[in-house]
C-alpha cells in the first residue's frame, strides 16, 4: 500500500515511519504480549506496523492538543477518512498529549505515547484499554496529515480545516453558559432538566461551534446528574466539571522563517 505523509506543520514536530530496529520501545506492542503483561492493553495488530508512524516533540514545551487525519483510497477509487483529536483540557487532571522530547506511536486506529508505556511498565494504572484492529477493507493508498498542534504556551501550527483550535477556545465559554443556566433555574425554582432539555432542542447549524458545544455540555450534565455510583453527588460533580474548564493560553503562530 502506498503511504503519503504530509510534512509536519511545525519544525519542532517530526514525522517518521516506524521501524522496529529504531523504535524498540514500541516494537513489543506488535509482538505477542502475554495476558499477564501490563502492556496487554496496548497490543497492536502486527500488520498495522507497516503504516505506523512516530510523531516526536522536539520542543522544550509540551504539546497539549493534536489533531490528525488519515485518508484511505481503495483500488476502486472509493475513499474514507479517520480524524483523531486529543487534548489536555478535557479532563480535570492535566496530562500532556505529548511531553517535551517524547514520542507518540500512531497507527491507523490508535495513538500511544511512550510516556504511557513507561508509566504502565513502572506499575502505574491505565485510563482505558486499546488494541483495535485496522479495518478489513482493502486499501490501495493512504495519506496522513497533522492538521493542528497546540503547545502549552499557546503556539499553534497546522491548517486546522475543521477549526479545532477555535473549538478548544470556545469550550470554557460554553461550559460557563450551561453552568449559569443550571444555577439560574435552581435560583428560580425551575426544573433544571427541563431547562437544559430545551437548550438541546434548539436546531443548530454544523458550523455553529459555540452552539454545538453548549448542546454537548448540556447533554453531558443531564447524563451525569442522574448517575448513581457510590456516595458521589453526581449533580455537584457534573457542575464542578463545568466550572473547572481551564482557561487556555492566548494562541499565536510562530513566524515561518524562524
Amino acid at each position: 500500500m502506498r503511504l503519503h505523509i504530509i510534512s509536519s506543520p511545525s519544525n519542532h514536530v517530526t514525522l517518521t515511519l516506524y521501524t522496529e530496529d529504531e523504535f524498540t520501545l514500541f516494537r513489543q506492542l506488535f509482538e505477542d504480549i502475554p495476558d499477564d503483561s501490563p502492556l496487554r492493553h496496548f497490543a497492536q495488530a502486527p500488520e498495522s506496523a507497516a503504516t505506523a508512524l512516530i510523531v516526536q516533540n522536539h520542543s522544550e514545551k509540551d504539546i497539549t492538543a493534536l489533531r490528525y487525519r488519515w485518508s484511505f483510497v481503495d483500488a476502486g477509487g472509493s475513499s474514507r477518512t479517520r480524524v483523531a483529536s486529543m487534548d489536555s483540557y478535557a479532563v480535570d487532571v492535566y496530562r500532556p498529549v505529548l511531553s517535551t522530547r517524547t514520542r507518540l506511536l500512531v497507527t491507523e486506529t490508535e495513538s500511544i505515547a511512550e510516556t504511557a508505556i513507561n508509566h504502565v511498565l513502572g506499575g502505574g494504572g491505565m485510563i482505558m484499554s486499546r488494541g483495535r484492529r485496522p479495518s478489513e477493507h482493502r486499501k490501495d493508498g493512504a495519506r496522513f496529515q497533522i492538521e493542528f498542534v497546540l503547545f502549552a504556551d499557546g503556539e499553534t501550527a497546522g491548517p486546522d480545516p475543521d477549526h479545532y483550535g477555535q473549538e478548544l477556545q470556545l469550550r470554557k465559554r460554553a461550559a460557563m453558559y450551561v453552568a449559569e443556566q443550571i444555577r439560574s433555574a435552581d435560583r428560580e425554582n425551575r426544573n433544571i432538566t427541563s431547562a437544559l432539555s430545551a437548550i438541546c432542542e434548539i436546531p443548530l447549524h454544523p458550523d455553529d461551534l459555540q452552539g454545538l458545544l453548549i448542546d454537548e455540555y448540556a447533554r453531558r450534565y443531564l447524563r451525569r446528574s442522574i448517575m448513581k455510583m457510590g456516595s458521589v453527588n453526581w449533580k455537584e460533580a457534573a457542575l464542578k466539571h463545568l466550572d473547572g474548564q481551564p482557561t487556555l493560553p492566548a494562541f499565536y503562530r510562530r513566524d515561518a522563517s524562524r
